[in-house]
């Protein structure tokens, strides 16, 4: 199968068929290759290597998710690794990378590589990383730093969910390439504010419909022994979304921003459309750019 076959019908085919299809993909397409007094030739061989370069990205990347979903963090690693080899400045990359660190319980690596990816944009760019990144890495030093704090004080785990709350904002990238995926990460950020101790067994059931679109989910709730609800698929998504904003509401201001809000999939967009008229009534943040 050829790799451009590969790309189109990528979604329907195996793990094992498009490793196989990726392992053909050596080298850049006529890598080196210049002709002189050609330039209309030179063009097409650069408009061919980037497109294989970009197929072989996404294909990578879809690898990449798809080893993370099933919570195996090191194919899934060496995957995203892959990519920096063609774009080293790819920040969702990095974002991902850390991401499959935090996963994966080793939050030192997922610090590093924030590091790594900061040093390389301010060398090449004069840039620091987008919001996405910088507010994962201020959540995982804040999570630390809470872990350190709870080592000395313990917490009285009656404490009613009223208790004082802060403010938090979550500033979100809207550019998304596959059904569901901002939705997806959208649920990544939210979870880090949500204390699984103080969810009723309700809320757990409804958040749990997250698992279609955030497989991930039973990391940070735990899975309803018997599960009543039988809804359907998008239906299932936005109560779980609901839901969970409303949880993380009760201990803290949220306000979500979404930038680019014209690039978001869309069956991500249709749920956040409904969201946004539901979230109005219950005065918490939406905003869209």
């Amino acid at each position: 199968m050829a790799i451009e076959e590969c790309y189109q019908n990528h979604k329907h085919l195996t793990v094992n068929s498009i490793e196989e299809v990726i392992k053909t993909y050596r080298s850049d397409f006529l890598e080196g290759t210049f002709f002189h007094h050609a330039t209309t030739v030179n063009d097409w061989v650069l408009n061919k290597r980037q497109y294989y370069q970009r197929v072989y990205f996404e294909l990578q990347m879809h690898l990449g998710d798809h080893y993370l979903g099933i919570n195996d963090y090191e194919h899934s690693l060496k995957c995203y690794k892959s990519l920096l080899l063609i774009n080293p400045l790819h920040e969702l990359t990095y974002y991902k990378m850390m991401k499959n660190r935090i996963h994966a319980k080793d939050r030192v690596s997922a610090i590093n590589y924030y590091n790594k990816c900061k040093k390389v944009l301010r060398e090449e760019l004069n840039i620091d990383p987008n919001h996405d990144l910088q507010n994962l890495y201020d959540e995982i030093i804040r999570i630390d730093s809470s872990k350190q704090d709870s080592k000395s004080t313990k917490i009285n785990s009656t404490v009613d969910k009223s208790v004082i709350k802060s403010s938090s904002k979550i500033i979100i990238e809207g550019t998304s390439y596959f059904d569901y995926e901002f939705v997806s990460r959208l649920v990544d950020r939210l979870v880090l504010h949500v204390d699984a101790n103080f969810l009723t067994e309700k809320e757990c059931e409804l958040i749990y419909c997250l698992k279609s679109v955030y497989p991930q989910i039973t990391d940070y709730i735990s899975v309803p022994g018997n599960i009543k609800l039988e809804v359907k698929h998008d239906i299932g998504i936005y109560y779980g979304l609901i839901t969970l904003l409303n949880v993380i509401k009760q201990r803290c201001e949220i306000c979500v921003v979404i930038n680019e809000y014209v690039n978001v999939d869309l069956p991500s967009k249709k749920l956040i459309s409904a969201l946004e008229k539901k979230l109005k009534m219950t005065e918490t943040g939406l905003f869209i750019y």
